[in-house]
């Protein structure tokens, strides 16, 4: 709803945002397999405040909420 576009960086394990304009403006994640963290993560849908990373090398999808 606020026009940035949230995107999987499989290779650094992590989830970037850009802005409308393609300016990097955060990050989230980094490799591991406890929760909040990653290993390629290569899926992303979202309902509502709900972030669904799927994750091909940890073999999950993981849950988030936004802002969190």
């Amino acid at each position: 709803p606020d026009g940035t576009l949230l995107v999987t960086a499989p290779e650094m394990h992590k989830l970037q945002r850009f802005s409308r304009e393609g300016v990097l403006i955060g990050e989230y994640g980094e490799f591991g397999t406890t929760a909040g963290r990653f290993r390629l993560p290569t899926g992303i849908a979202m309902s509502g405040d709900i972030i669904w990373v799927v994750e091909t090398g940890n073999h999950r999808i993981q849950k988030l909420k936004l802002g969190n």
